[in-house]
């Protein structure tokens, strides 16, 4: 007897084609190691087990600690980004079911699919330790369980009157099972609830009878499933209780775990943005459409939109996809955060959805204007090729952006960095980047340079918060003091006042200190903003206040505090200067990579600022080869007015040098 493939096996089969090949283009084009954001304190917290910043992801670290298990080869942080990889593949086989539940065909899906899993933002998420893809993951997975519960609720009969039985109750279990669970990795999720709570109601208006037992019953037993996955909170006080290495916050009363869960210190960058900043960040957010998913697609989903509304049938869809979309894109342009971009990637999983019931709408209109395809199906074979095409041409696209597999530019940023220093230095960051998180990975995973103690000056600065009058971040100084004889010493028999803490005095009460005693201290781009509140009522930058106390150099890509008096002569800082950038390991920095990533500018400025400061140096002393060099090396970052002049004055000095000494051997 020969057996068949029914139509929800070949599903399943395709779906698990689409996951394979997602997370191979993943694997390909993924990060080979550390990379900017979150990802270097994400990736220490997995491994020891500790707290992440708001609101804690304690799920996704327990979840991460087994990843590293499971994937026994590699460094960590090779693990964990093959994790992004992994869920990234599992949030697009999601949304392939979610295409097939709402009525998309197999190649309408599999188009839809492959254009969300190869848009530029969710394909750059998926190749470094981070907790987006996960996110992505949850949003798709959720759509995928309210589409399966509305089909299998409307052909397993009545989902109220057997509501022990019926496939719709069980189906609507599991998807409060994985609200919850969405909510302990990204709070964005919460956003959606109102839209999936209309979705149910409307699908089911049985469900709104609430006066009936056995609706509250299915309403209770629902919540009640819901909520348990939230009691993995309770891992913050439990690990807070550990003490593991950099954890954020410690939080153990409830006041402290509530502050952690809420994310209550972001609170002042939500929705405080001025109108006409809300409505560039809206323009931006629509001008990149045509970048995430092409504006053709674009198009297909307007008109899925409005094929949803003209369908009464389809009215519950319209309005949940049409809410992800809305409270997505609201709650991302009122969000002062320099990753905003990132927020976004909820509403280009609704757009897809909506191209896939544009572009199956247009099918549907083909077929209705007298184009028998069964009896052509030459023209339906080219019309799926055609569909098809399309995610090639995303991945055709979007490789070159989006391929991080040769990219070591943050790790060796960081290792850089702490080349720069000798034994038992101070480095203080400004909190405008995140080299903090890659150095602490270094030192926490690794154990590269222990002897270094790093300040992180934005969570230094919030030891005291106005709006709750207590004080919130005196975790952040007692990591220090345990660390730091140094600054234990400081510290110890010191209270620090209200008034000191809101100017910034444990950051200065540091700085002076360590040029008392002739630590090296060092600073990374102290010249930029946020200022340094110096008094109530004053403010400057970490580079006045440091140069106030002492004299500042550059130093490769850091600044070095000298005392007045301990400051060397120019020749002993260019041989020192030499001797760093001699251990630099730059690959990347020169060859145009940051043209293709937003998150390296800022880096490749800072390797431009240091590349100027050596020129400038060796153009003082006379050797113009190093100078001519460092300059170069600008150009081929930034278009600079100095370092073109520099080349130019090089050359001419090296000219003369060469005439003179030609005319003293022909005399």
């Amino acid at each position: 007897m020969q057996s068949k493939v029914t139509p929800y096996c070949l599903d399943r089969i395709i779906a698990a084609a689409v996951f394979l090949v997602t997370l191979a283009v993943y694997l390909r084009t993924m990060c080979p190691t550390l990379y900017w954001g979150d990802c270097g304190e994400l990736a220490t917290a997995a491994f020891n087990l500790g707290i992440a910043h708001p609101t804690g992801y304690p799920l996704w670290c327990v979840l991460a600690k087994m990843w590293t298990f499971l994937v026994p080869h590699g460094t960590i942080i090779w693990r964990l980004n093959t994790m992004s990889a992994f869920f990234g593949s599992l949030a697009i086989s999601c949304f392939y079911g979610f295409c097939r539940c709402i009525g998309l065909s197999r190649s309408v899906s599999v188009c839809a699919a492959g254009m969300l899993a190869f848009s530029f933002t969710l394909w750059q998420q998926c190749l470094f330790c981070e907790t987006y893809s996960m996110t992505a993951f949850y949003t798709c997975l959720l759509l995928y369980l309210a589409a399966r519960w509305q089909v299998r609720g409307r052909s397993g009969g009545s989902q109220v009157a057997h509501p022990g039985g019926s496939h719709g109750e069980r189906d609507l279990w599991l998807l409060a099972i994985a609200y919850g669970f969405a909510m302990t990795n990204h709070q964005t999720n919460t956003l959606f609830l109102p839209g999936f709570l209309v979705f149910v109601l409307w699908s089911e208006p049985r469900l709104r009878q609430i006066r009936q037992a056995n609706v509250r019953r299915i309403w209770l037993r629902a919540a009640g499933v819901g909520v348990l996955p939230l009691l993995s909170y309770a891992y913050l006080p439990i690990r807070a209780m550990a003490k593991p290495p950099m954890s954020w916050g410690y939080p153990k009363t409830p006041f402290e775990i509530l502050y952690h869960v809420t994310g209550r210190n972001y609170a002042s960058r939500m929705f405080h943005t001025h109108f006409t900043e809300v409505m560039q960040n809206l323009w931006q957010w629509a001008f990149g459409l045509g970048r995430e998913l092409h504006w053709g697609f674009v198009v297909f989903a307007l008109a899925g939109l409005v094929a949803l509304w003209w369908q009464r049938t389809d009215h519950a869809w319209g309005f949940l996809l049409l809410w992800v979309l809305v409270a997505d894109v609201v709650y991302a342009i009122n969000y002062n955060i320099y990753n905003r971009y990132i927020y976004f990637i909820p509403s280009y999983i609704a757009l897809s959805a909506l191209a896939g019931v544009g572009l199956q709408r247009s099918w549907d209109i083909v077929n209705r204007c007298g184009i028998d395809v069964k009896r052509k199906p030459a023209f339906a074979t080219m019309a799926a090729c055609c569909v098809l095409c399309l995610p090639a041409f995303q991945v055709a696209r979007h490789w070159q952006l989006d391929d991080l597999s040769h990219n070591w530019t943050c790790y060796d940023y960081a290792q850089n960095l702490l080349a720069t220093m000798p034994q038992d230095s101070l480095l203080i960051d400004n909190g405008l980047d995140t080299s903090a998180f890659t150095i602490g990975y270094l030192q926490s995973v690794e154990h590269e340079r222990t002897d270094v103690t790093l300040i992180r000056r934005g969570t230094l600065y919030g030891l005291y918060n106005p709006e709750f009058h207590r004080f919130i971040n005196t975790w952040y100084l007692k990591d220090l003091m345990s660390m730091d004889p140094e600054i234990d010493r400081l510290f110890l028999h010191k209270a620090l006042t209200v008034k000191e803490c809101r100017s910034e005095g444990p950051l200065q009460r540091i700085i002076t200190d360590a040029v008392e005693i002739n630590r090296p201290t060092f600073a990374i781009d102290p010249d930029s903003t946020p200022k340094m509140h110096v008094s109530m009522t004053h403010y400057q930058t970490i580079q006045d206040y440091m140069m106030s106390r002492g004299s500042l150099v550059q130093m490769g890509l850091l600044c070095r505090l000298y005392a007045r008096d301990k400051r060397p002569s120019d020749a002993q800082l260019l041989a020192e200067t030499r001797s760093v950038w001699s251990r630099y390991r730059t690959r990347g920095v020169y060859d145009g990579m940051y043209l293709h990533d937003d998150f390296l500018t800022g880096m490749a400025l800072e390797y431009a600022e240091g590349e100027l400061a050596r020129g400038r140096l060796a153009l003082r002393l006379g050797d113009f080869d190093t100078a001519e060099m460092a300059y170069n090396h600008v150009l081929h970052l930034f278009v600079s007015t100095e370092a073109t002049r520099g080349v130019q004055e090089c050359e001419s000095a090296k000219m003369k040098a060469g005439g003179a000494e030609g005319h003293k051997v022909s005399g």
